[in-house]
């Protein structure tokens, strides 16, 4: 294995890509995976071929995210870079470049992984390239793994430091969102039926949510985007409906009855979410409290990651007036079938049901693929779509009666954790629904639990593996061992992204309160401290390093001394012998050795076997 080192690289790599599968583009995986076939055939190729493969990756991963540089742009680059070196690594230089890339390749992956399995990969991944650097250094080191596992319990109390002291961001650092990819399931800011005709699931966590008191299955719903908006088909959001809320210092206590969640999303997020009807959201100990029933839009330079919610089931009806004034009700007669423009529903339960009853009636169908449908007037004639399809059509309707009628676009549902006692949303959990004003308050009403009642009633994953009857055969057949180990490894992530997420600025100041401190005084008592360690780690290898040298001239001296012992006692023996050399040499000579002999015992005991010349010398002092 150390002949071909590469091979360590390779395998890194790999592990690298199952980690990190969603986050990588076909253009950086379709590279890694090249350069480990070139290596493993031993293939030779030409020196300009990294560099053009190069540029090609450059090139399909700027048509892929654009200009703007966000950190899935930084990671496919920086892997297909780190992987293509390895084509050309030949001199020490080289591998010095590899090594350093390696680390930085693992370390940009714990910004979208953050797992307890990944993090020890990562260590053994960057421990991996140590060694691989050594090993192509031509240098004469002599590093074993024991060496290695030292360095790393030695580096423990720094990196304790820069933990604890390192100054925290309060609103974390921006990037530019990734682009959400077209066709594909997940949460958009906006409902447009009429652009896309086919869905395909991702699967991709959105975020985790911890609740009290838990909530029953529906009432799942996590509001994002309110949209009151439209073209007669599509929907999108007006000033209105946006919450441009600033956090501040707030004393508002939460209520026992009112849903009390704690969010951490996989990624930066420019929305803030929350069940039902979201009262303030905490961030940072600061609050931004709700206006009526806005959602909450970051502006475009800020994002969100972690954050709480409180959220209740229930209207004040005195802060919506002014929501009804504009744009809540707005006729589509020519767009609309004729069944519902000869009703005339008394009240908006008696209008729920007529809709409900028309698209049971009709045969209408819940499907991920119904084709591309521009209008309104095409969905009642295809009779098929997904939940915004059945959402902006219900809404549409309702308005011509005269409700006034908006959609929202958030999430419905997601898989509880027994264990762990959170919830686990993805994008598979993104959902469409209406609400329509009556009598001083808002009513929710979601078209797809007419129409496919098991998407509100099972979680996602559920939901769609019954639309794929193999799926649902191997889910149905996975043992209960496994579906609760499964449980428990979510579980103990869980713990670890919230363990490694809430030391966050806050808690940084409150540390310092504790100690009487401000956090400015808090961050520079860290700086001195790391400073201190770092000083005091080298002076103490600077008096290891001359104590192994004084030692060391004080064992040659010794052993000098031995020899030219034995050379005045006529024994033909030169400097450069070993101790087993002369013990022979000794052993055949006429005369009796037995002081020499016990020297040379001791000094393979103590100085060859435990480098121990303190022991050494108090020993055969004795002796």
């Amino acid at each position: 294995m150390l002949r071909d080192v590469y091979k360590i690289y390779l395998l890194s790599w790999f592990v690298f890509l199952f980690f990190l599968w969603e986050e990588l583009t076909l253009i950086s995986i379709v590279t890694v995976l090249l350069v480990i076939i070139i290596k493993i055939s031993k293939f030779k190729v030409n020196k300009l071929f990294p560099k053009l493969l190069g540029f090609l990756v450059f090139g399909f991963v700027f048509l892929k995210f654009g200009f703007k540089v966000n950190p899935e742009m930084g990671l496919n680059l920086l892997l297909a870079v780190v992987s293509l070196k390895l084509l050309e690594a030949q001199e020490s230089r080289d591998w010095r470049m590899l090594a350093l890339g390696s680390f930085l390749v693992w370390a940009t992956g714990s910004l979208f992984v953050k797992t307890p399995l990944y993090f020890i990969m990562a260590l053994t991944g960057c421990a991996l390239a140590i060694m691989v650097l050594i090993k192509n250094l031509g240098e004469d080191v002599k590093i074993s793994w024991k060496d290695l596992g030292v360095w790393t319990l030695k580096s423990l109390p720094l990196a304790v430091l820069l933990f604890f002291f390192l100054p925290r961001f309060s609103a974390g650092i921006w990037s530019p969102p990734a682009p959400k990819i077209e066709g594909q399931v997940g949460f958009s800011d906006e409902a447009r039926p009429g652009d896309i005709s086919e869905l395909k699931l991702s699967g991709e966590h959105a975020f985790h949510a911890k609740i009290h008191p838990i909530p029953l299955r529906d009432e799942l719903y996590w509001r994002g985007a309110t949209l009151s908006g439209h073209d007669g088909w599509n929907w999108f959001s007006l000033p209105k409906d946006e919450n441009w809320i600033e956090f501040k210092n707030s004393a508002r206590l939460a209520s026992p009855a009112w849903w009390q969640q704690e969010i951490i999303h996989k990624k930066a997020s420019s929305r803030a979410f929350g069940l039902d009807w979201p009262l303030w959201w905490e961030k940072n100990a600061k609050q931004g409290e709700s206006i009526g029933s806005k959602t909450l839009k970051l502006p475009p330079y800020e994002n969100i990651r972690r954050y709480k919610v409180i959220s209740s089931s229930s209207f004040v009806s005195a802060i919506l007036k002014d929501e009804l004034k504009t744009n809540l009700i707005s006729g589509v007669k020519k767009k609309i079938p004729p069944y519902f423009i000869q009703q005339k529903p008394a009240s908006l339960i008696e209008a729920k049901k007529f809709l409900e009853d028309y698209f049971k009636r009709e045969g209408f169908i819940y499907s991920l693929s119904p084709g591309k449908i521009a209008r309104l007037e095409d969905f009642f004639k295809i009779k098929k779509g997904w939940c915004t399809h059945f959402a902006s059509s219900s809404a549409l309707v309702l308005r011509y009666w005269g409700f006034p009628t908006r959609l929202v676009s958030g999430y419905q549902g997601g898989e509880f954790n027994s264990q762990g006692e959170f919830f686990l949303v993805s994008e598979n959990d993104a959902h469409v629904w209406l609400e329509s004003w009556e009598n001083g308050s808002w009513m929710r009403i979601d078209p797809t639990s007419w129409i496919a009642p098991n998407r509100i009633e099972l979680n996602s994953n559920e939901f769609y593996d019954l639309a794929n009857s193999e799926q649902s055969f191997s889910s149905k057949m996975m043992p209960l061992w496994m579906r609760d180990t499964q449980r428990w490894i979510d579980h103990m992530n869980f713990k670890f992204l919230v363990w490694s997420e809430e030391f966050d600025r806050e808690a940084q100041s409150n540390w310092a309160h504790k100690l009487k401190w401000d956090l400015s005084l808090f961050y520079s008592a860290g700086f001195l401290l790391v400073i201190i360690s770092v000083l005091g780690f080298w002076f103490y290898e600077y008096l290891k390093t001359k104590k192994i040298k004084t030692n060391e001239l004080i064992r040659n001296e010794l052993w000098l001394s031995f020899i030219e012992n034995l050379k005045q006692k006529k024994v033909k023996v030169e400097i450069d012998m070993g101790p087993e050399q002369v013990r022979a040499i000794l052993i055949q000579s006429e005369e009796t050795f037995k002081r020499q002999l016990q020297f040379i015992d001791l000094w393979v005991l103590y100085i060859y076997k435990k480098d121990d010349l303190i022991g050494f010398l108090k020993v055969y002092k004795r002796a």
